[in-house]
């Protein structure tokens, strides 16, 4: 079976790392003047020039943004191209690719949805097709594709080792909230997929936000060891002439992904995402020349590799309240912490159970060890939250068949979140979480599909802007689903009694 190489460059004598920045990165810039802007109808060559001028070998298209290949040529920029795909499409995709003189493409495809059969169709397809073409194609690691789940990726690479991949780590980095839970067992869990990293897609992520435009030490310390660490397995496998590509892809205000100022009048970026780019570019380059691995180290005061959770400003805290308390529990020993906590004033104990990355048939004895302990105190119910054994809501309806006396306390930003649940999925989704049985509290943290976000009352005219719009709209969504449970909700507000649990009303 065919082999995905590297993008090659004869006239290099070792693996080498070349930038590229892909032209979303340059569209709806909040202060454009002196820097790069892409529009619908292009980009001059004086600011294609800027670009080759400011360190960038290349330009990455994106969907309906192309570089103007001649105005490229003779800046002397290279061009790699990036696709949102189906299946069928691929083929006639490539060939374009190909004849324009593309160095390689990188792939979204698939809702992440996939059986094994049809994931591993997938892989095959990538194959035949970057063969048939004879133009490197590398699949995204992204939430909301086939690649969503790092499972189905080790599945897909077991059956086809020669598969490749465009690594944004920010997708995992949210989906599986590695700045909490990023440990030792993950990293060799997902050394088979940073093997075969070929491409990269630079952007600084967390938990709660999938594009920062500033980050916390953690969230430095975890992408910089990330990097490195890919950087190195590029150099062990990769020979003379092998090519990297690391490309800076931070998306306008519309999209939802770019961070944000919310104001009454509607949202502002908080940053020139052109400046971004360029310190992505200088942080990738500062990671490739280091010879040595910076270790991860989680959060001071964590006694283990797992880190404490830190909302960032305007996220809600409903963690740490003693009328819920959370308990995170990944193996029968961490039970005990149960005892040994004072709980008295507890109305609900929640837990997040287990590991998200090891197989559910793996977790059964902790899976009977806390339905134990929910026999024992009827207090204690299971929390919906990411990288648990209750990762996805499939998983979560798995478990309540199997289970049908389990409680729950339903956090669908949770699952918003990590599966990057958007607003053409909602209304399957809705009905779904409807149907979930075992519900006994709900915890009402509000998410997009990119970003964790408060309440807040706007201006009339805001709502002329899309962003507000689709808050508005997950707003709604949320509310309908926590209306139509019969359980109580969390209630926000430090001093609330037990009297006020009830549900929130739009």
């Amino acid at each position: 079976m065919h082999t995905i190489p590297y993008v090659r460059d004869s006239s290099l004598t070792t693996p080498t790392l070349i930038h590229h920045v892909n032209l979303f990165s340059l569209t709806g810039l909040r202060r454009p003047v002196g820097s790069p802007h892409m529009t619908f109808f292009g980009m001059s060559q004086r600011q294609y020039a800027t670009l080759k001028k400011d360190g960038f070998s290349g330009v990455q298209s994106h969907v309906m943004l192309t570089p103007s290949g001649k105005k490229c040529k003779k800046v002397g920029l290279q061009l790699s191209a990036a696709g949102i795909l189906k299946p069928a499409q691929l083929l006639t995709k490539a060939k374009k690719w190909k004849k324009k003189g593309y160095l390689c493409g990188t792939i979204m495809i698939g809702t992440g949805d996939e059986t094994r059969e049809e994931a591993l169709d997938i892989a095959k397809h990538i194959l035949e097709v970057s063969e048939e073409v004879e133009i490197p194609l590398y699949l995204e690691l992204h939430r909301g594709t086939v690649t969503q789940n790092i499972s189905a990726v080790l599945e897909m690479i077991k059956a086809y080792p020669g598969l490749r991949f465009n690594a944004d780590f920010s997708h995992y980095i949210t989906a599986y909230r590695w700045c909490e839970t990023f440990n030792d067992k993950t990293l060799q869990h997902i050394m088979p997929i940073l093997e075969r990293v070929c491409y990269i897609h630079l952007r600084l992520s967390n938990s709660e936000h999938i594009q920062l435009s500033s980050a916390k030490t953690v969230e430095v310390n975890l992408y910089r060891f990330l990097l490195q660490t890919t950087f190195q397995l590029f150099r062990n496998n990769a020979s003379a002439g092998d090519v990297l590509i690391v490309t800076p892809e931070l998306l306008p205000r519309f999209t939802g992904y770019a961070e944000v100022d919310r104001t009454e009048t509607g949202h502002v970026e908080n940053s020139n995402r052109y400046n971004q780019c360029l310190e992505l570019q200088s942080f990738a380059k500062e990671c490739f020349n280091t010879d040595s691995i910076v270790p991860f180290t989680p959060r001071e005061g964590c006694t283990d590799s797992i880190v404490p959770f830190t909302p960032r400003e305007g996220c809600t805290d409903l963690n740490g309240t003693k009328i819920y308390p959370l308990f995170e529990i990944s193996d029968i020993a961490d039970f005990q912490s149960l005892a040994t906590e004072n709980l008295k004033d507890a109305m609900f104990i929640r837990v997040a159970l287990g590991d998200g990355l090891v197989e559910k048939e793996g977790q059964d004895k902790v899976m009977n060890t806390y339905l134990e302990a929910q026999r024992k105190d009827r207090r204690i119910c299971l929390e919906t939250r990411r990288n648990t054994l209750t990762h996805s809501l499939q998983r979560t309806r798995e478990i309540v068949a199997k289970h049908p006396d389990i409680s729950l306390c339903l956090n669908l930003s949770e699952w918003v979140l990590g599966h990057e649940i958007t607003i053409d999925k909602i209304h399957r989704f809705r009905s779904n979480a409807r149907s979930l049985g075992g519900i006994t509290l709900i915890n009402p943290t509000y998410a997009t599909a990119e970003h964790a976000y408060s309440k807040k009352k706007y201006r009339p005219w805001a709502y002329l802007s899309l962003c507000v719009i689709t808050e508005w709209l997950y707003t709604r969504f949320y509310h309908g689903v926590w209306n139509s449970i019969n359980a109580p909700t969390m209630v926000t507000r430090k001093n609330a009694n037990y009297a006020e649990l009830k549900h929130q009303e739009v």
